[in-house]
Parts: C-alpha cells; sequence; structure tokens
C-alpha cells in the first residue's frame, strides 16, 4: 500500500531478501523503515499500514508472533507477503491464513499473499531411506547365513543405521 510505514522481515536471510526486492519494486513518497521481527519495538501506532515479509511459511509461528504484537495498534493496517506456504493439510492452510487475518473484522481483516502454496503428507515414511529399510528388512530373511557372511553384515550393519540414525538425528 501507498501508505506503507514498515517493512517487517522474518529473521532469515530469504525473507530479508524479498522484503528489499518489494521495497525496490514500488515508488513510494514517504519510504518505509524496514525492520526485523527482532526489532518490533521501533513500531509506533501511527496510521498506515505495515507489511510483514517472508519467503516462507511452515508453521506460521513467527507469523503469529508478529500478529499478537501488532494487535495493539489499531491504526495500523497489515498485509502479510509470503512467498512460499508449505502445510500439512489444506485445512490448516485456510486456518492459518484466517488466523493471520483476523483482525476487528473477523479473518479476512488483513490480506495474506502469498506467491506459492504446497500441501505436503504430514506422514514421515515412504522416504528413500524408508525404502532401502523395507528391501533390507525382506532382504535378510533370504540370505543364506553359512554362505553370505560378509553380505548378512553388511544388511545388519545397514538396517542397524537406518533404524537407529531415524531415531537420533535424522539421516
Amino acid at each position: 500500500p501507498a501508505n506503507t510505514k514498515y517493512f517487517i522481515h522474518l529473521d532469515d536471510k530469504g525473507s530479508k531478501n524479498l522484503s528489499n526486492y518489494i521495497k525496490s519494486q514500488i515508488k513510494f513518497a514517504d519510504p518505509p523503515e524496514q525492520i526485523s521481527i527482532n526489532e518490533l519495538d521501533k513500531i509506533s501506532n501511527s496510521s498506515g499500514s505495515v507489511v510483514v515479509v517472508g519467503s516462507a511459511l511452515v508453521t506460521g509461528k513467527n507469523y503469529f508472533h508478529v500478529s499478537r504484537h501488532l494487535r495493539k495498534f489499531d491504526k495500523l493496517s497489515i498485509v502479510y507477503f509470503i512467498g512460499l506456504i508449505r502445510t500439512t493439510s489444506e485445512n490448516y492452510h485456510k486456518t492459518t491464513v484466517s488466523n493471520l487475518g483476523f483482525g476487528k473484522d473477523g479473518g479476512s481483516t488483513f490480506p495474506v499473499v502469498f506467491t506459492e502454496k504446497i500441501i505436503t503428507t504430514p506422514s514421515r515414511g515412504n522416504t528413500y531411506w524408508d525404502l532401502e529399510k523395507n528391501f533390507f528388512e525382506v532382504m535378510i530373511g533370504e540370505i543364506d547365513e553359512d554362505h553370505n557372511t560378509e553380505l548378512q553384515e553388511y544388511v545388519s550393519n545397514r538396517l542397524k543405521i537406518l533404524r537407529e540414525n531415524r531415531k537420533e538425528k535424522g539421516l
């Protein structure tokens, strides 16, 4: 919006770059102040708009933090601009967008604009490591231990790695 007072970017390089790019594409009579979400105390309750910019949204935690902080500024209008929204379901996506846009007029008071939406599966299965583990679990039962001790050891060790790393830190 032409009356934008602040560009607030999430605290990552992609969000800051996106914020700089958007700001460079618009000619403002009075250029808005660009701040990080770590500098929200710089905002004053003056009439105008705030553009919250982020390169991605997965859980929405940082955006909700900004939203809660900005609720006390009733003279400011908020626009959320997000590069990529990646959620685990269409329902979670709709709820997140509605909650971010919530204001005195309900769930669509403040616009939430994004360039791309991706709905991912919430399951952790069916990765390449899961497929490899499943393959070796079937294979180990078919190995003749008396004639293929080296293969038996390799498959056993690989299964151990695949099972334990998933629990600990991932592969």
